[in-house]
């Protein structure tokens, strides 16, 4: 039979908890960037990258856009590969406070606008369009001419689709312009702006010809070149009511998430949502049996059961708030509960003795030393 070097866990439950601490924290916390350099910078040949964790956003509201009843929205930009899901541009918070975003998923390009209050944001696709892992630069223009919203891809028409007139009363004029993630700093993109322009009107397909002076036409309400090359500002040449876009030097995003609702996951069928219930599930079983050993003798099966999981969601509350401030973290409610459910798995796993049987079979057992009841010794008498 091997013997671990080990006490066994019901003699010496503590540093085994403790150590479980430790695990847990580089797990859930790493890499401790609380204070994250913002990774906007100024292209030598123009231009703004943005490399995750990164964002900027409007100094005010872009209130004027809420008003617009015909508009188009003209993009100049470098998607960077590898391709991953992240949020180009956003005028709102999250999915469910949203007025317009145009997303990267993936090899999919995703234009979500709201339509009306009662349902989420409508979904227009450009699919295929980062189909090779390189870099891709593309002209985007989004019109919308009070009926239909059409898609085009450097003057090539890819989607066209009715969503008849927009409630423009379900818009919220106070949610900032955002760059390069969400509100929260989730989600990051990987490219470089060039140029973005917002006008007044539908454009028509000719006109796509001659991007260049699309993007210097006096209806445009947002306009931004990306070529001052120095400082945290780029200036706003619309008009009326300029809104110039900032970023500051450390990560701050506009918002901080701190628990978030299941209903604000990004709405993704290829997001790992089931792996990371399980991932949190697993990580706190450890947890809970251990604190079910450190137990066990003061409480009663029901007084167990209570005291094992809130101690472990106090747990798990304190280090989703902390991952609120770690930008490549995102504190959520639903991990809360699955850690507790992990917690009451591990409490489970300890009343069956499901550890000690899968060591017996694997003949494996703690030095006798350590065991709670050693053998009576044998004294040899001359």
């Amino acid at each position: 039979m091997t013997t671990l070097p080990l006490p066994s866990f019901d003699d010496r439950p503590v540093p085994y908890f403790l150590c479980c601490i430790l695990v847990l924290l580089l797990l859930c916390l790493w890499p401790f960037n609380f204070h994250q350099t913002n990774q906007v910078t100024w292209e030598p040949e123009g231009g703004v990258r943005f490399t995750p964790p990164a964002t900027a956003y409007t100094s005010a509201p872009p209130a004027k856009l809420a008003l617009l009843r015909e508009w188009t929205i003209l993009l100049d930009v470098k998607a960077l590969a590898p391709w991953r899901q992240g949020r180009i541009l956003g005028y709102g918070l999250d999915e469910r406070y949203n007025n317009l975003s145009v997303d990267q998923l993936f090899d999919d390009l995703i234009l979500r606008i709201r339509t009306d209050g009662d349902q989420r944001p409508r979904a227009v696709v450009v699919q295929k369009l980062f189909e090779q892992s390189t870099d891709r630069r593309f002209m985007l223009a989004i019109a919308y001419d009070g009926n239909d919203i059409s898609a085009y891809i450097d003057g090539i028409r890819k989607v066209r689709q009715k969503i008849g007139i927009i409630d423009y009363s379900s818009w919220d004029n106070l949610y900032p312009l955002i760059l390069g993630s969400f509100a929260n700093g989730k989600y990051g993109w990987r490219g470089i702006f060039y140029q973005l322009c917002v006008l007044s009107r539908a454009v028509m397909p000719e006109e796509l010809n001659s991007p260049e002076r699309l993007l210097r036409d006096t209806t445009a309400v947002l306009r931004y070149t990306f070529d001052e090359r120095e400082g945290t500002t780029v200036i706003d040449h619309g008009r009326p009511s300029p809104a110039a876009l900032l970023w500051s030097g450390e990560f701050s995003p506009y918002i901080r998430t701190v628990l978030q609702s299941p209903r604000d996951y990004w709405p993704n069928p290829r997001h790992p949502f089931i792996m990371d219930i399980i991932a949190n599930i697993i990580i706190y079983i450890p947890v809970g049996f251990l604190l079910s050993i450190l137990s066990v003798k003061r409480l009663g099966r029901i007084g167990q059961v209570i005291v094992v999981v809130v101690i472990a969601l106090i747990m798990s509350l304190t280090v989703e708030i902390a991952q609120a401030y770690l930008p490549t973290r995102s504190s959520s409610s639903v991990d809360i509960l699955t850690n507790g459910l992990g917690a009451y798995v591990g409490l489970f796993v300890h009343r069956k003795g499901w550890v000690e049987k899968i060591l017996s079979a694997l003949n494996v057992s703690f030095p006798r030393q350590f065991q709670k009841d050693p053998l009576p010794q044998t004294h040899s008498t001359k």
